[in-house]
């Protein structure tokens, strides 16, 4: 990988890690900031959930793409697993706002 494509890999995994970091919304590790599943904060939430998405599926394209060491398919299944866990919540946000409001 060239210098600048992991600056923008760099990028893409701090869109994951940061939120996550601060609000835990997709794996759930610091549940004392259990305030975002409020109904007050479901849009909020629910943008949060897509850039974490957004941030797991581009790392995921990086990887595959421009890799070129010997972990590059564990690291790629396993932020593609993570994409897909991430979509999956951001799916069930966006499918019951309507309840939430």
């Amino acid at each position: 990988m060239t210098k600048t494509q992991k600056i923008w890999l760099g990028i893409f995994l701090a869109m994951f890690v940061v939120p996550e970091a601060l609000w835990s919304p997709i794996l759930g590790l610091f549940p004392f900031n259990a305030y975002l599943r409020s109904s007050d904060y479901h849009a909020t939430l629910t943008v949060i959930v897509f850039v974490e998405f957004l941030g797991l599926f581009l790392s995921t394209i990086m990887v595959f793409r421009f890799a070129k060491y010997h972990w590059k398919n564990i690291v790629g299944i396993f932020l593609l697993g993570l994409s897909g866990w991430a979509f999956y919540i951001f799916y069930l946000l966006y499918a019951t706002i309507h309840f939430w409001r």
